[in-house]
């Protein structure tokens, strides 16, 4: 007896992965059941396409290698630190069990130093990066060595919420208690018992281990999802719809009480794709006629990746023979900056020193690739080509199409346009898709961009950068202060010539593109803001203006804090129930003295901690602002509880251990 029940007849339960697959049965038909096992622990989306393999599997090589790929794959599923199949609130609700079982280690340890293993075990196990001061505390000392076991389930999980790694991870205490240098840092403790830290950086494990196995099953080609898969590109457009609702609820409010929508400061920021094109031409624009002025050449250089970080050929869209199943497009874009890194130091080596912008671009399987746009003297350039294609062959040179394709470079003949419009194309083609014209076979480019977006975001991939010339975050800064533009002397002229969007000439005012930044006459002002940010840590350094000849430009005049917009008073008489809603807030600054800005903006939310006593304390932020997980920041109340937890036991340095 196999103990397994016998499926002979179709329900309206039968998904279509089996419907595909019910005619491929022996007589007990208990296949079908054990393949309806195996397909529950595959998100919906990819059923189909596993059900196509293991059918062809089948046909081609029998039974018994169709049931171990199906077999495998499952089991690979299953041993991921979240299951792909999760929903978003499986993400949301695990976030808040991590975060409580981290709670829980805390409560358990001995020491600062078993509680830090303890907690980066927990970050390791779903593959999170755990925060900077949790590695920074683990390495100060010399330590007796620990012996810690693997944090692994006794059984496999098949959801997110399913299960959760053991509450509080077995390791072996220390012989002898090692001397604390300090405690574990307030904002790491802070960071990894707050669900919100957890669902964010949950979320973005969840989306990148759902698209990796997306590109192992061939959903990310030309012919299928072109850049990311139709399930990642539909996570993404819901989290942008969550975005703008967030947004639509918000506003700014300054010490005056002005208010401004904040889904209307955003339209007018850089977030608006209309206005972040428009910024990078006018940089482009700005480079290339400094470029004509000096007598520069423009050249468009590509470096692509090796064959096996592709998953699909090019023109065909097939599955890529050579391809490494653990390549990503994050391990690839990671393989092309470590190339662009020891590409500038061999360039700072030799004395080149080309500007322009480097774009980065998805093919069509998801493996990015580099555009980079340079301006460089004639005398330099066969230099500077000869690099770059030394560096971008050095891993498999002798693959097949690797001289062709690996690396090009064209000269831009200002003949037949300028540099500007060569470019303008793979701009807009990144950002919104304006002015592009559709493409027989493909979407429309509005859509495209909108999959290059969801592409970049998920594998945490920057799209472009300048090379060379003053920081941006300087030009950034005059734009934001016209009221410089009266000032006497250089200040008022680079206020004057951001005002005017004249990248040109605010870059040959501070020494032109080709002048080194550390030699700039003119730098932020930045100052130390004391105040206790989201996690109880300062808020460190923050700019404030610009300053030159040790004298400092105000450029941010203003303070404003985020709040949810206020409901208006709304009573229903002559009922037996009046539900109304809080009345309108028409002074907005009323009730703000006690709560310093943090940067430009302040806010508050609730903080809800256990301390090693199980006591649970609510703090509740000030009324008129609102509670939001994700982007709001802790009160000083909050900071201070976050210290006594640090310091009480069994956290104190002077706690005596067993």
């Amino acid at each position: 007896m196999r103990g397994f029940p016998v499926l002979q007849t179709q329900s309206p339960d039968t998904s279509p992965a089996e419907r595909l697959l019910w005619d491929l049965e022996k007589a007990d038909g208990w296949d079908r059941y054990w393949r309806r096992q195996q397909f529950e622990h595959i998100p919906e989306g990819f059923a189909l396409p596993v059900a196509r393999n293991y059918r062809a599997l089948w046909n081609e090589q029998g039974e018994q290698q169709a049931n171990v790929y199906l077999l495998q794959l499952t089991e690979r599923i299953a041993g991921l630190a979240i299951a792909p199949s999760a929903s978003d609130g499986d993400v949301v609700a695990l976030a808040k069990r991590v975060a409580n079982t981290c709670r829980h280690a805390l409560v358990a340890a001995r020491s600062h130093h078993h509680a830090a293993r303890q907690l980066l075990a927990i970050c390791r196990s779903y593959e999170i990066c755990p925060p900077p001061g949790l590695k920074q505390f683990l390495s100060a000392p010399a330590l007796p060595h620990v012996s810690a076991t693997h944090i692994a389930p006794t059984t496999k999980p098949v959801t997110a919420t399913q299960h959760l790694r053991p509450v509080a991870p077995t390791l072996r205490p220390p012989a002898s208690a090692p001397t604390l240098p300090q405690h574990l840092p307030i904002g790491t403790l802070a960071r990894l018992t707050d669900d919100a830290w957890w669902r964010r950086k949950l979320r973005v494990v969840h989306g990148r281990l759902l698209e990796a196995e997306a590109i192992r099953l061939h959903q990310v080609h030309r012919f299928a999802g072109l850049y990311v898969s139709d399930a990642t590109f539909a996570r993404h457009q819901q989290q942008r719809k969550r975005n703008q609702l967030t947004l639509a609820s918000l506003i700014a409010v300054n010490e005056s009480g002005n208010e401004i929508a904040l889904d209307e400061i955003v339209a007018r920021s850089l977030s608006n794709p209309a206005n972040r094109r428009a910024e990078f031409m006018v940089r482009i624009y700005g480079f290339d006629q400094l470029a004509i002025k000096l007598g520069h050449e423009a050249l468009l250089l590509t470096v692509t990746c090796p064959s096996y970080m592709h998953a699909h050929l090019g023109k065909s869209g097939a599955p890529n023979p050579k391809f490494d199943p653990d390549s990503t497009p994050r391990a690839a874009q990671s393989y092309l900056t470590r190339l662009w890194s020891q590409i500038r130091a061999s360039w700072q080596r030799q004395g080149i020193r080309p500007y322009g912008f480097r774009i980065t671009e998805a093919h069509h399987d998801g493996t990015p690739h580099w555009h980079m746009l340079l301006f460089i003297d004639a005398e330099s350039r066969k230099a500077m080509e000869d690099i770059v294609r030394a560096y971008a062959l050095k891993d498999s040179p002798d693959e097949q199409g690797a001289q062709e394709h690996r690396f090009q470079v064209e000269v831009i003949d200002r003949n037949k346009g300028s540099a500007t419009g060569y470019v303008a194309k793979y701009i807009s083609k990144n950002i919104d898709g304006h002015g592009l014209e559709a493409t027989d076979g493909k979407e429309a480019p509005g859509t495209l961009a909108q999959r290059v977006a969801a592409w970049s975001s998920t594998w945490g991939i920057r799209q472009f950068q300048q090379v060379g010339g003053p920081p941006v975050s300087l030009w950034r800064e005059f734009r934001h202060a016209p009221h410089l533009a009266q000032t006497p002397g250089l200040v008022g002229q680079l206020a004057r010539a951001a005002d005017d969007a004249n990248w040109a000439e605010f870059v040959e005012l501070l020494g032109g593109p080709q002048q080194p930044r550390k030699e700039l006459q003119i730098s932020l002002a930045k100052r130390d803001n004391p105040t206790p940010g989201r996690y109880g840590e300062p808020i460190g350094l923050q700019t404030f203006g610009v300053s030159f000849d040790n004298i400092v430009f105000p450029t941010r005049l203003e303070t404003w804090r985020i709040m949810q917009k206020p409901k208006t008073q709304n009573c229903t008489p002559g009922r037996s129930e009046i539900t109304c809603s809080p009345p309108e807030w028409s002074s907005a600054h009323e009730g703000m003295e006690g709560l310093p800005p943090w940067s430009s903006v302040n806010n508050c939310t609730v903080l809800h901690l256990t301390t090693p006593h199980q006591e649970e304390f609510d703090i509740k932020p000030n009324p008129k602002t609102t509670d939001l997980n994700e982007l709001l920041v802790i009160t000083t109340e909050s900071s201070r509880l976050l210290e006594n937890l640090a310091n009480s036991h069994p956290f104190s340095p002077t706690a005596k251990f067993v």
